[in-house]
């Protein structure tokens, strides 16, 4: 229902959108029945919405079960979609020479490091990270709390990327990519 209209409009959304369901089910101990109480009854929608939300709510929560997600970690399209982005991130600075894709990333890239070392995230790839540090601040956020003028600064730079990253993945999926 979502995902084929968040996927297709714009991949690094659909992502940080499924990162937030995540989070979102965890908070409800990935509980059917919470989930039905506390979210799928509260949506001011359609009956035939509302069930087709609580069909789609309810298979990425027996997927999180059956994966073993009830802590961390993602969904299994949640991961090939990183990993595409990784391989197309790759592709763009190497094979395809992207020249607006390497000025971005070199603007990104110290930021991302900066990130990889405060976080202790060293085996994640740089685009798993840098989502990371997006949907990160969108927490703070969401907090009410401030962020830094620097770490404003690395999210601008990282959403610049994303933004062209998430166009060329929209290219590259409907065989527009030259």
């Amino acid at each position: 229902m979502f995902t084929a209209q968040h996927k297709s409009h714009n991949v690094v959304e659909f992502v940080l959108f499924l990162w937030h369901t995540e989070d979102l089910l965890r908070s409800l101990e990935l509980s059917e029945e919470r989930v039905r109480q506390e979210l799928i009854s509260t949506q001011a929608v359609t009956e035939e919405d509302r069930d087709r939300l609580s069909e789609w709510y309810l298979k990425l929560l027996k997927e999180m079960k059956r994966d073993g997600l009830q802590k961390s970690g993602h969904l299994e399209e949640t991961e090939e979609i990183l990993s595409e982005l990784f391989f197309l991130h790759n592709s763009l600075l190497d094979a395809l020479k992207d020249a607006e894709y390497k000025k971005l990333w070199l603007s990104a890239e110290p930021h991302m490091k900066e990130l990889q070392i405060k976080s202790k995230s060293l085996s994640i790839n740089p685009i798993e990270l840098i989502l990371t540090g997006l949907y990160g601040a969108s927490v703070i956020r969401a907090q009410g709390k401030e962020l830094s003028k620097e770490t404003e600064q690395a999210i601008a730079t990282f959403s610049f990327l994303l933004n062209h990253l998430g166009r060329r993945y929209k290219e590259y999926k409907s065989g527009k990519m030259n």
